[in-house]
C-alpha cells in the first residue's frame, strides 16, 4: 500500500507529464515539484505559518484593512463596507465573532478582494497583487530547484473562480 498526498489526484487529472510543479491555491496554498521518483513541497504549512497567498491570507488582508479602516475613522476602500454588508454590522463592533469562526470564514471574505478590486479600489489591488507574488515565490522557488521541469499545474478556488489571479500569476 502506498498512501501519498492528494496533489497526486490534480497532476493525474490535469497531465500525462512526468515531470511538473503542481500548485494549489484555495483557502490554503502549496506548491511541490513532482518528478518520477522525487516530491519536494514549497509552502503548505497552514495559516499560522504560511507567508501568504492563499484564500485564508487574502481574507485576512481584508478584514485587517477594514478594521484599521474603522479604527482610524477614516474610509479610503470600498473593502469596509463590503465587508460590513457580508458580516450584518460595523466591522470594529463584530471583529471578535471573527474568532469563534474557523478558517474558512476568513476565507470567506477574499472575493470581497476581487470585487472591489474590479471597482479599481486602490487597497484592493494592493491586497490581491500582494498575495499573487507570495504564490509566485513558491513557484519560482520550486522552479529554480527543479529545473527539468516543463509543466506548471495551477489547481484551487483562488485560481478557479479569479481570473484576476490567474492572470496577474502569468
Amino acid at each position: 500500500i502506498s498512501c501519498k498526498s492528494d496533489i497526486f489526484n490534480v497532476v493525474a487529472s490535469a497531465t500525462e507529464e512526468t515531470n511538473c510543479l503542481v500548485g494549489i491555491c484555495g483557502t490554503g496554498v502549496v506548491v511541490y515539484s513532482i518528478s518520477r521518483d522525487t516530491t519536494k513541497r514549497f509552502g503548505g504549512w497552514g495559516y499560522l505559518l504560511d507567508n501568504g497567498g492563499s484564500g485564508f491570507d487574502i481574507g485576512r488582508d481584508v478584514l485587517r484593512a477594514a478594521l484599521s479602516e474603522r479604527e482610524t475613522g477614516i474610509t479610503q476602500s470600498r473593502i469596509t463596507e463590503l465587508c460590513e454588508a457580508k458580516l450584518g454590522g460595523n466591522i470594529y463592533n463584530k471583529y471578535t465573532d471573527i474568532y469563534t469562526k474557523d478558517i474558512s470564514f476568513v476565507a470567506s471574505f477574499a472575493p470581497i478582494a476581487f470585487e472591489a478590486y474590479k471597482l479599481g479600489d486602490k487597497r484592493a489591488i494592493e491586497i490581491i497583487e500582494s498575495n499573487v507574488c507570495r504564490f509566485s515565490e513558491y513557484i519560482n522557488t520550486a522552479h529554480k530547484e527543479f529545473k527539468n521541469c516543463n509543466t506548471i499545474v495551477i489547481s484551487g478556488s483562488i485560481i478557479t473562480k479569479n481570473d484576476i489571479y490567474l492572470k496577474l500569476l502569468k
